[in-house]
């Protein structure tokens, strides 16, 4: 007999597989805790519990500006709740995370 099904508290975003996506995610690949996982045309990043694409922290790593309007000409889809602020793409599994900022 099984238990209750594990709780799933992965975030994660799909960045395609471009300059700025491949600079992003390479970026990102140092961040403690995220996993990237490699496919033919996108790169599939993700953590558990939380995800923060800071803009300036991934404009110095990658020698172009980043701001929210190239991570979603990047970014094909996510899951988790996601949040678009000035400073960074924030996502959570917790949506009291979320509200809170």
């Amino acid at each position: 007999m099984s238990g209750p099904p594990a709780t799933f508290d992965f975030v994660g975003i799909t960045i395609a597989r471009c300059v700025e996506g491949d600079a992003i995610v390479d970026a990102l690949c140092d961040l403690e805790g995220v996993e990237v996982y490699e496919n033919q045309s996108y790169h599939e990043v993700r953590a558990r519990g939380g995800l923060r694409l800071d803009f300036a922290q991934l404009s110095d790593e990658c020698g172009f500006p980043v701001d929210g309007s190239l991570v979603q000409v990047v970014m094909s889809t996510y899951y988790g709740r996601i949040a678009m602020r000035d400073d960074a793409v924030v996502l959570t599994h917790d949506i009291e995370d979320a509200a809170a900022g």
